[in-house]
């Protein structure tokens, strides 16, 4: 089925912008919303292969970390002392004032042979960001760099870059909800997950979550999200096309996305059906062109890839023949999103 333009979708063509947001009045240089940035890899590795996708202190992956000070499953510990610190709209608190640049917090280590090792948590940077959803939709950013106490040496960055990019250092703060498996799954048994935080790396899968405006601790009716609809999310953003943490694309391979109710809309030129997703901890629905990794990529050697580990998935032309795939009010109601394979450049 060929795909083509719908009059009634809204469409963000957000370019190269430069804000001066934040208390601080800082420029910051806000990137291209085009999708092009999606994957949740280091550029090194995959995510299958265990990379970092999030905060991460030399080789170890921060998690989840406790407001109150509780250590995590993974060690590390925030070290409150006799603050009190909280996390209100995706900004930082420490009794009741917002963490500002140049402010310094601690974080503890305690590996599994029981050595501890304390870490100083730089606030290098800090400002506003748009969302994927609309230009007037911000999420607060931090810059963090850690740096070992007793060790002497600049800080060093909590979340990688890529190329050079220094934007690409930015995290965003998450409260309400905790992750497993290279923070893809959502873990819904976690009883206390609204006591932690997540620090999202841009680069990664949450970061992309959150700025489609899907936080769990969202109060603004307009942006509310279930733990099914940002599943899903998570899923689209990594081509989890098996419905699990086995994700099929890599750093800066380029898609397009829209999203059921609209709020979300990234078309490209030139785009073909890549996928359509449901809520939950599903499958993708249909696979049809996916994500191109590379200009050269043939599309056949990715399904041959995903079919050996995920079995077969119908072809999204068979499955729902006549639907518009760009036309949301004529997807059947258990079509969350649709995911577009972006044509290769020149």
């Amino acid at each position: 089925m060929t795909v083509h333009p719908s009059t009634t979708i809204r469409r963000y063509y957000i370019g190269l912008l430069f804000l001066c947001l934040g208390p601080t009045g800082a420029c910051v240089e806000e990137e291209s919303v085009s999708m092009a940035e999606f994957g949740i890899d280091s550029g090194q590795c995959t995510v299958t292969q265990g990379c970092p996708t999030n905060a991460h202190i030399g080789n170890d992956h921060v998690g989840s970390l406790h407001l109150g000070g509780l250590r995590n499953d993974r060690g590390f510990a925030l070290e409150v002392g006799a603050s009190v610190f909280d996390l209100v709209g995706g900004e930082l608190l420490r009794d009741g004032s917002p963490i500002a640049i140049s402010d310094v917090f601690q974080v503890s280590y305690l590996d599994d042979g029981g050595r501890l090792t304390y870490y100083n948590i730089h606030v290098l940077d800090k400002g506003r960001r748009m969302s994927y959803t609309h230009p007037e939709a911000l999420l607060w950013w931090y810059r963090f760099g850690f740096q070992e106490l007793g060790i002497r040496r600049d800080p060093i960055d909590v979340c990688e870059a890529l190329d050079g990019d220094t934007a690409n250092h930015a995290a965003y703060l998450l409260r309400g909800e905790t992750y497993s498996e290279n923070e893809v799954l959502i873990d819904t048994t976690g009883a206390a997950a609204v006591d932690h935080f997540q620090i999202a790396c841009e680069l990664g899968g949450l970061a992309k979550m959150l700025r489609f405006k899907q936080d769990p601790s969202e109060l603004d009716p307009m942006w509310l999200s279930t733990p099914a609809q940002r599943q899903s999310t998570l899923f689209m953003i990594i081509a989890g096309f098996c419905g699990d943490a086995v994700s099929f694309t890599h750093l800066g391979t380029p898609i397009g996305a829209i999203k059921r109710d609209e709020t979300v809309s990234f078309l490209p030129v030139g785009v073909e059906i890549e996928a359509l997703w449901t809520t939950g901890v599903s499958r993708a629905l249909c696979l049809q062109t996916p994500r191109r990794l590379e200009a050269t990529t043939d599309p056949k050697d990715i399904l041959d890839d995903v079919y050996s580990q995920c079995g077969p998935i119908p072809t999204c032309d068979d499955a729902y023949p006549g639907i518009d795939y760009m036309d949301p009010t004529t997807w059947p109601p258990e079509i969350e999103w649709a995911s577009f394979s972006v044509p290769p450049g020149p």
